[in-house]
């Protein structure tokens, strides 16, 4: 009996030397002196990132879906489309959106076109005349506003540098204090001769709205909006051109469902069999 007491204690004995200088020791996670403590304190607390600023949109129309306790500082007011002529639709009023913890948020008007390169060329380049009205336009609708955003989506290669000179000239007019964004597609690389170049926007803007979504889209090949790698290669590219304070990332809310146009297709007969049966292979 005593025997096997021993025995016991010195089996024990060993084991906790043994986690003492195997587990313990080589423990990543106890540190080796005080100085790891604050270091690794360290590392942790600048890894937490810190938003000034949540953006989001707000669809004309649905101003009562808005939830009085979203987290957002800054909505987009997506409401004013350039129409046929390169004008705007004037009658354009500041929703009422709830305070945020008793604050005022700010508002920002978007200006968009999505589709139309050709409209946006004359609206761009000044021998057709229509830019200046479109800026007077845009400039005179600010003034119930935060903020305004521009959100052209196809613009091309060839009005790039006139499309520059617009954003120069909007933000030269509007009146101090008022936030000027543009919202450009997301980039994984510097792109040549873009239109939405971000280093030359961010020169023009104060800040620049990044559409990290739509990886895929409803017209394209199915796959996610903005998968989390693809996500990375576009901030890692979006943080070497645009400055820190002027840099929004989008993030989607949303997904897509794609569907098989071609619903007709053969079966042998076997397989009509097996359908019917309640069974497939």
């Amino acid at each position: 009996m005593k025997k096997g007491i021993i025995c016991g204690v010195i089996f024990l004995l060993l084991f906790l030397l043994l986690y003492f200088f195997v587990f313990h020791k080589s423990s990543p996670e106890i540190p080796e002196s005080p100085q790891n403590v604050t270091g690794n304190a360290a590392v942790k607390k600048t890894s937490v990132p810190e938003f000034r600023e949540i953006w989001g949109y707000l669809m004309r129309g649905k101003e009562k879906a808005f939830k009085a306790g979203a987290p957002v500082t800054d909505v987009f007011y997506f409401s004013c489309n350039v129409n046929s002529k390169g004008r705007l639709n004037m009658n354009v009023s500041r929703p009422k959106i709830p305070p945020l913890k008793g604050k005022k948020r700010r508002v920002h008007l978007v200006i968009s076109e999505l589709e139309r390169s050709e409209l946006l060329h004359k609206c761009l380049n000044p021998a057709y005349g229509i830019r200046d009205y479109l800026i007077d336009d845009i400039l005179e609708l600010s003034s119930e506003f935060d903020g305004i955003q521009i959100d052209f989506e196809a613009v091309s290669g060839r009005d790039r540098d006139d499309f520059f000179r617009f954003l120069e000239l909007i933000k030269m007019g509007l009146p101090e204090g008022k936030i000027f964004s543009v919202a450009v597609p997301a980039r994984r690389s510097r792109v040549r001769d873009d239109a939405y170049d971000y280093s030359k926007i961010s020169e023009r803007a104060d800040r620049v709205f990044v559409m990290a979504y739509d990886q895929h889209w409803s017209a394209g090949t199915p796959g996610p909006v903005a998968s989390l790698s693809w996500c990375r290669d576009v901030m890692n590219y979006a943080i070497t051109a645009v400055p820190y304070d002027k840099l929004v990332m989008g993030i989607p809310l949303y997904g897509r469902a794609w569907y098989n146009r071609n619903e007709s297709c053969s079966i042998s007969t076997s397989q009509a069999r097996r359908s019917l049966s309640g069974i497939w292979m």
